[in-house]
């Protein structure tokens, strides 16, 4: 074993001597360094299994509890409550009155026995009677001959034209007796002859009064007023 030990011992030292003297002779004769090998680490790693991931289980979730319908709530029957009746009251015995003079002075006559005042049943007989109708209303007068109403004025162009006819005036009469409207109800067929007639009787005339029963009102009344060529 001691032989073996130092043959091998032997030759590794005279490869290592020749690798020197190579080396020296190689950068000696083309004078170049030689690179230098760095023995470079062998790293032996081991691959170890991938470990499948364990995805955690998910729980179902619990269901809402159904809650159980209410019961219904049981309707009592009322039962309608008699009626109670209430007994009436006895009335009191009316005291029949004495014979004595006294007595007789200050007694309450009963309301049935006594007979009804006079002015009610007058009252009673009036309303039931019919009412009296008005009396009627009389026109207004403008015929009166204390009125002295003047004829109107023929005016003298109308009459050199010849014209001539009765103009119909519609009057308003107050309760004193003047006229405070007056309209042309129907035309004479000259204007001239209508104003003629409008201004006469609007100032110049007087009325009586309308009048109903023997009170003065307000009425209307026809005026009717000829123009003639004599």
């Amino acid at each position: 074993m001691s032989g073996t030990n130092f043959s091998r011992s032997g030759l590794l030292t005279l490869i290592a001597g020749l690798h020197v003297t190579l080396l020296w002779a190689m950068t000696t004769v083309f004078n170049k360094p030689l690179p230098i090998e760095v023995p470079v680490p062998i790293v032996m790693a081991e691959m170890l299994p991938l470990q499948p991931q364990v995805q955690p289980q998910r729980q179902p979730e619990p269901e809402p509890a159904v809650k159980p319908a209410p019961k219904p709530t049981p309707v009592k029957q009322v039962k309608p409550a008699k009626p109670t009746v209430t007994p009436r009251p006895t009335p009191a015995p009316v005291p029949t009155p004495n014979t004595t003079p006294s007595e007789s002075a200050i007694s309450v006559p009963q309301a049935s026995s006594q007979p009804a005042p006079a002015h009610t049943s007058s009252a009673a007989a009036e309303s039931a009677a019919p009412s009296p109708a008005p009396a009627p209303i009389s026109a207004p007068r403008f015929d009166a001959a204390y009125l002295r109403n003047p004829e109107p004025r023929y005016p003298p162009l109308a009459r050199r034209m010849g014209e001539q006819g009765t103009v119909m005036l519609r009057v308003h009469v107050t309760t004193e007796g003047t006229p405070d409207e007056v309209q042309v109800l129907t035309s004479s067929g000259s204007s001239m002859l209508d104003e003629s007639a409008l201004e006469t009787v609007r100032g110049k005339w007087k009325f009586v009064p309308a009048k109903q029963g023997t009170v003065a009102v307000a009425g209307w009344v026809k005026v009717p007023i000829s123009f003639k060529l004599n």
